[in-house]
């Protein structure tokens, strides 16, 4: 996927709370530029992919940008999300890019909240 100007728009959405068997039999939907966009768990990818998919984009820009910490693990960057123990995520969706933070927030309790879109 080529891009020419890369905008990063914040969004900060609830866009699940529940449990992960839930998420996964009845996947959430998010509206984006008036299309709604249905979130697969099987399409959820780890921040730190992005660059693989995406050659102009790398996980520590799209971090920084949103003012998220980035830790560091045994030599791996871990890109966390807006509420602790979750982490930063990315589904492609046609020409845009969502961002979410997505984790098991409480004991069987996963959230997942989309933070920005990337045109």
């Amino acid at each position: 996927m080529q891009y020419r100007t890369l905008l990063i728009t914040p969004r900060e959405e609830k866009v699940f709370d529940g449990q992960y068997e839930e998420m996964k039999r009845n996947p959430p939907e998010v509206e984006v530029d008036g299309e709604t966009v249905s979130l697969e768990l099987e399409d959820l990818k780890g921040l730190g992919e992005i660059q693989k998919e995406i050659a102009s984009l790398t996980p520590e820009n799209v971090s920084q940008a949103l003012g998220f910490k980035v830790d560091h693990f045994d030599g791996l960057n871990l890109y966390r999300g807006s509420k602790p123990s979750l982490d930063l995520h990315y589904q492609i969706s046609g020409d845009k890019v969502l961002i979410f933070s997505f984790g098991e927030f409480q004991a069987e309790r996963f959230i997942c909240n989309l933070e920005a879109v990337i045109d």
